[in-house]
């Protein structure tokens, strides 16, 4: 171990391995546990009630179906539970075996009809082999339902008078309501003559909420209605009819015109136009009438016309009977006094507007010309950007959201709607469309639709009807050489490096275009290769000199396109301009298997897949590496061919990651690795060669043939004290109050713990909660509870190093050591204990206080250091108010606290606490991190391929300033730099690479 090494507030703390501790034992297999055999995680397969399931009887039996045979002590764990929806009650619970990894789920008693419950199983779950779930399941359902809904209010008292006129309304009922049952004639808004009035109905959680289109009528009396045709979710009809009225407020204020269509002045609309006036309130279409509209030609001939209103009633539409003649003009103006149009509380028009127009002879609607997608495509992105083009120029003022509709499995969905040119409308969905799904673009018609300039509208809708592909992404490509190039050589070819294999019908000259500058073809050669990845181009002469040249790859569904479907948004296109000279000088290529730099890699064992080799290349005088050529050969034994490796390596104009996959895995022995890259002009450059061995994945070299769970135990008292150290250290640093007066001690330590693992969990390359990611995660489980029935590892998080005076208080020495663990090789044993108090192992994060307490005090107040910018308004030996005492801390310390809504000195007090729990937390969190290391085989030294290049310390050799096995660490580092587990360490932990 190491001791202080400090520069003022930059101090350097020890961390430290105990060699040959309780990891040296072999398990009678050669590898950490009891069944070495049974590699990986357990899996929930399938449950009865699935996920989601309505009706399930209450005295149902819930199974789960693993695909081993469980350990039921693993079912007691506390995150394991069902639970009603809402409720932190645990529904107390057996499980029991059924055959081939069934566990039945029988609870204690019935369960509560017409109740959601949800199932939770923990992660920790295990089989019989030790094998974890290391995934949180849940199933939920609901229970049998034969209850009928009742209403159980109205947001208006029943008879209330002055009631706003324009909603919404609130129905709320004792349960959820099936908005399938929720429609015009099962709930609906009606005044006491009998007339309704159109809302738009939507549930609401368990209420339903009706938005009238159009205003109501002042001082009218109303009533909400629901009938017994409404239902809940599970069918039941209401128990009985629900009437409620109110009178709506007052209306004496007359109605303006806003708004003319065709604007006044408008020459050579249709005959067929149909004019509009737009209002500023809903209007009674019924008071319009040839007495209260005029409506003539040029030569006062009366125009005999119907009124239809929008569904808001604020615009209302005048419908001659009869086509208007053409080449004439029309007037339109409302008449005012006595038979004026009137609004829906019958007020009169107290202005009028005059329209008129003329004619033209166009009387032909707009038709669709083409559209991507077309009618009938399948494979169509997710991620399209639509296009309709017309036969002729839209009206721009009838184009948007309301005219064009896009929907998903026949819901619509939300996307923006533009016109792009002026024959041409975009579509925009605001999310993906999701994928293997029935869409459809609807082209509204009539006069509520589309139009162009004349006024003329399709009689109906048309749809183009389209189904998405099974593939959420776009594709991309590399354009070679790439945009902006100059001085290119003469003789380079042209390439383009698609990201997935292309559907190679759609992969031609006419999709994949090589031009000059302004647009004529190259001559030359169009070949396809790397499994429809790469178009080369070889022309047939040399490039001109100093000339312009453009690939360019065309977008939309005319385009290439993936073998799943997906095409490019839009056209991909490299300008790029040529020099003088040819090219003779080969690229250069470096390549590294798991990031492993040279230095580090002899000896390297590696599985037979599952791990990555990393390329970079470049090549002199600004020319360019052919990407779609590169080459990958592995000489040894049987494995996959360069080809297909490259047809599933990720690509960049200067790197590539190609991934040997368990589909096509190496055979064991002696293997090499050598990568070449040629240029667009031929040339051809090689990296230095790769010798490794491949081995078979087993629990002799293998460090966690199944997932290594450590319990984090903060529930240690090694000092004596009385009470836990972990406990204790949030006391010294003020982030608790002694004696809890606001009861926030416990949350806050929540909180501070779940932010230390959060910091550990991400540096072994899982979610902050500890779920494994999709790739590489690694396989090593934090708890923070005793595992049950399970080998598993320990580490003591808190309080001082045993080693040192345990009586240290502030203004004391540190011993210099934040950490101590027994080094395991290879992680032989699964039940490491680093709880020990001779030696003195786990984490000891009272050290770390000591040690920066006692540099602020000897710099302070010249200098500031950033532990005391975080802890000084919190220390209370550094005259800090701790959290919990505080006059603020009642309201701000609480897992309910509104940082939107609270005070600005809320806001602050909330801000110094949780900015020293997040500093303190990434720092505990790196060290937690390195002593685990430690005790699953970081740093083993020595060469591969027994060693990790560590040194006697079993840390790091030269180690950089941010990795997280370093021998010693400081906590301006911690704090602020991002920490990372080296290459090599990091690829033994994914175990992309294996030690003897």
């Amino acid at each position: 171990m190491l001791g202080n090494k400090g520069l003022a507030a930059a101090a350097l703390l020890g961390l430290a391995a105990c060699g040959g501790g309780g990891g040296s034992a072999l398990s009678a297999d050669g590898g950490g546990g009891t069944a070495g055999a049974a590699l990986g995680v357990v899996r929930l397969i399938s449950s009865v009630p699935s996920s989601g399931t309505a009706q399930v009887p209450v005295d149902a039996v819930i199974w789960l179906e693993f695909d081993a045979d469980m350990a039921l002590a693993s079912f007691a764990y506390p995150d394991t539970w069902l639970r009603a929806a809402g409720s932190q009650q645990d529904v107390p619970v057996a499980f029991t075996h059924g055959a081939n990894g069934r566990v039945a789920v029988t609870p204690s008693q019935d369960l509560a009809p017409e109740t959601d419950y949800t199932l939770q199983v923990s992660p920790l779950t295990a089989d019989q082999n030790g094998r974890i779930l290391d995934r949180t399941a849940t199933v939920a359902f609901r229970t049998v339902d034969h209850t009928p809904p009742t209403v159980t209010g109205f947001d208006v008292p029943n008879h209330a008078t002055g009631v706003s006129r324009t909603g919404p309304f609130t129905l709320s009922f004792d349960e959820a309501i099936a908005a399938g049952s929720v429609s015009d004639e099962t709930v609906y808004l009606r005044d006491v003559f009998g007339a309704r009035y159109a809302c738009d109905a939507s549930v609401v959680g368990d209420a339903v909420v009706l938005d009238p289109y159009a205003d109501l009528p002042g001082e009218r009396q109303l009533l909400v209605v629901a009938t017994t045709s409404l239902t809940d979710v599970s069918g039941n009809p209401l128990a009985s009819p629900f009437e409620s009225s109110f009178t709506t407020a007052g209306d004496a204020v007359s109605p303006q015109v806003t708004g003319v269509w065709p604007p006044t002045g408008t020459a050579n609309a249709s005959p067929l136009v149909q004019p509009t006036f737009a209002f500023d309130e809903s209007m009674d279409p019924a008071s319009v009438a040839t007495a209260s509209l005029l409506f003539q030609d040029e030569f006062g001939a009366a125009v005999s016309f119907a009124v239809d209103a929008t569904q808001d009633q604020c615009k209302l539409r005048v419908r001659p009977l009869a086509p208007l003649t053409a080449n004439r003009e029309y007037t339109l103006a409302f008449l005012l006094g006595a038979v004026a149009a009137t609004d829906v509380s019958g007020n009169p028009l107290a202005a009028t507007q005059t329209l008129t127009f003329t004619t033209g002879g166009d009387a032909t609607p707009p038709s669709v010309w083409s559209s991507s997608p077309s009618p009938g495509d399948l494979k169509v992105p997710g991620t399209l950007i639509a296009q309709v083009r017309y036969d002729e120029d839209l009206d721009p003022a009838f184009v948007d959201e309301a005219s064009v509709l896009l929907t998903a499995d026949g819901e619509a969905w939300p996307a923006v709607v533009e016109l792009v040119t002026t024959d041409t409308l975009q579509v925009t969905p605001v999310l993906p469309l999701p994928t293997d799904t029935a869409c459809a673009l609807v082209l509204r018609g009539g006069q509520d639709g589309l139009h162009d300039l004349a006024g003329n509208v399709p009689q109906g809708d048309t749809t183009v009807s389209f189904s998405t592909s099974s593939d959420a992404g776009l594709p991309g490509a590399l354009l070679l050489p790439a945009d902006g190039a100059d001085s290119v050589a003469l003789d380079a070819r042209l390439m383009v490096v698609f990201d997935a294999p292309m559907d190679p019908a759609t992969v031609h000259a006419s999709t994949v275009q090589f031009t000059d500058d302004v647009g004529a073809p190259i001559p030359g050669d169009f070949a396809v290769s790397g499994g429809g990845r790469v178009v080369t181009f070889t022309p047939t002469d040399d490039l001109a000199v100093e000339a312009f040249y453009r690939v360019r790859v065309v977008g939309g569904s005319g385009g290439p396109r993936r073998l799943t479907g997906n095409w490019f948004e839009a056209d991909r296109e490299s300008r790029f301009r040529t020099g003088s000279t040819l090219d003779l000088a080969p690229p250069t290529v470096t390549a590294t298997v798991n990031g492993i730099p040279e230095a580090r890699r002899d000896g390297m064992v590696l599985p037979p897949s599952g791990w990555v080799v990393d390329v970079t290349f470049s090549d002199a005088s600004s020319q360019w590496v052919a990407v779609g050529e590169l080459e990958v050969e592995l000489s040894g034994g049987t494995g996959p061919s360069p080809q297909a490796l490259l047809a599933d390596a990720q690509l960049d104009y200067g790197t590539a990651r190609l991934r040997i996959s368990d589909s096509a895995p190496l055979s064991e022995g002696t293997w090499t690795l050598v990568v070449r890259a040629t240029d667009l002009s031929g040339n051809v450059g090689a990296s230095s060669v790769i010798a490794f061995e491949v081995d078979e994945r087993s629990s002799g070299v293998m460090p966690f043939e199944r997932t290594q769970v450590v319990w984090v135990r903060t529930d240690l008292d090694r000092d004596g004290s009385g009470a836990p150290d972990f406990a204790e250290d949030l006391l010294r640093l003020g982030l608790a109050t002694a004696g809890d007066p606001v009861g926030s001690n416990a949350w806050l330590e929540q909180v501070t713990l779940q932010g230390i693992l959060a910091k550990t969990n991400t540096l072994y390359e899982r979610d902050p909660s500890g779920e494994p990611l999709e790739d590489g995660s690694v396989q090593v489980r934090f708890t923070t509870f005793e595992p049950i029935a399970l080998q598993h590892a320990q580490i003591a998080l808190g309080g001082l190093d045993p080693e040192g005076d345990r009586t240290r208080a502030y203004g004391d020495q540190s011993t210099g050591v934040l950490g101590r663990a027994f080094f395991d090789y290879q992680n032989r044993d699964f039940s490491d204990r680093n709880t020990t108090n001779a030696p003195g192992t786990g984490v000891f994060p009272a050290e770390m206080f000591l040690y920066q307490a006692r540099i602020h005090q000897q710099v302070y107040p010249s200098y500031q250091t950033t532990f005391a910018s975080r802890f000084l308004p919190l220390c209370p030996d550094m005259g800090g108010t701790p959290a919990g005492s505080h006059p603020l801390d009642a309201a701000v310390l609480t897992p309910g606290f509104d940082y939107e809504s609270a005070s600005g000195s809320e806001r602050a007090r909330w801000n110094t606490v949780m900015a020293a729990i997040d500093d303190w937390t990434s720092v505990i969190g790196v060290i937690l991190a390195h002593e685990i290391g430690h005790a699953v085989g970081l740093v083993a030294p020595g060469a591969m391929p027994t060693g990790l290049f560590g040194d006697s310390s079993l840390h790091d050799s030269f180690a950089g300033a941010a990795e997280v096995m370093a021998p010693s660490v400081g906590y301006e580092a911690m704090a602020t730099l991002n920490y990372m587990v080296r290459d090599l360490d990091l690829a033994y932990l994914r175990q992309r690479v294996l030690l003897r």
